[in-house]
């Protein structure tokens, strides 16, 4: 048998669609942002258009509180009506965190989260509030892109000076771990504070 014929009955009996585009292109990354920040815009405009719930904590020291701003998605008001003991869901679509750390100054960290309660983009302002092996300073920024629950895309600003790093392309496996850790991090301060705001919703 011709050797490129028996490459394609392979490729075929393994179920891989031979058009399908290899994981971590450029294309893919790109698609990847576009669904990333059209998520984001959506959210926005509920928050805009005041269709998400809301509520406000202040919590810790009494010179630098921790705040907290969550966007949410409740039950209707009709169900309530129908039924005021039944369980109302709790969908949360975005925490923002915030402190004002001694001789540092403000920090905050917004997470954006999908319907089904997956964390899909995050912005950090100033200083580290989460654990990302990244050095932050007071007037840095930190966004990170994550698709399926994995990042994807790190962006880290530091005044004028600006570095992007598309984790499925970087060369560096050094900087893809460092890519890799910011987001475990910051999924696992998502999903603490995710945790405990559920707790106080039941």
């Amino acid at each position: 048998m011709n050797r490129s014929v028996l490459l394609l009955a392979v490729v075929c009996l393994s179920g891989a669609p031979a058009s399908a585009a290899a994981p971590g292109t450029v294309a893919e990354v790109e698609a990847a942002v576009r669904r990333v920040r059209n998520e984001y815009r959506a959210i926005q405009t509920l928050i805009r258009k005041k269709r998400l719930r809301q509520a406000r904590l202040s919590i810790g020291g009494r010179q630098n509180p921790n705040t907290f701003r969550v966007h949410y998605e409740g039950g209707r008001e009709a169900d309530y009506q129908r039924d005021p003991y039944a369980s109302a869901p709790l969908r949360i679509r975005h925490i923002a965190f915030g402190n004002v750390l001694p001789a540092v100054g403000d920090a905050s960290a917004d997470f954006f989260f999908t319907r089904a309660g997956q964390l899909f983009f995050v912005h950090t302002r100033g200083a580290d509030l989460c654990g990302v092996p990244y050095e932050l300073r007071p007037t840095s920024e930190l966004r990170v892109y994550l698709k399926d629950g994995e990042p994807f895309r790190v962006i880290v600003s530091n005044g004028d000076r600006r570095e992007k790093h598309d984790l499925p392309l970087v060369k560096s496996k050094a900087e893809r771990a460092r890519g890799m850790k910011a987001g475990a991090a910051l999924k696992r301060r998502a999903r603490e504070l995710s945790r405990a705001l559920e707790v106080l919703g039941r």
